[in-house]
């Protein structure tokens, strides 16, 4: 279940009534970035790494975003 949703395979409208929404996951690139000093330089390191976000719309217009 957890692969169909981060693939954007279960992407789409759920519920009834109140709890009616509009579901779509995507997989996200986040960058964290760490400095350093290291004799008198700034050392910068980068790592990059991926993340799944699910943003939700439900009917009564209230946006949800899960990260």
């Amino acid at each position: 279940m957890g692969l169909l949703c981060t693939a954007g395979m279960l992407n789409g409208i759920f519920g009834d009534g109140e709890a009616r929404h509009i579901a779509h996951w995507q997989s996200v690139k986040l960058v964290d970035k760490s400095e350093e000093e290291e004799d008198g330089k700034a050392i910068i390191r980068e790592k990059e790494r991926f993340s799944n976000e699910l943003t939700l719309v439900f009917c009564s217009g209230e946006i949800a975003t899960l990260k």
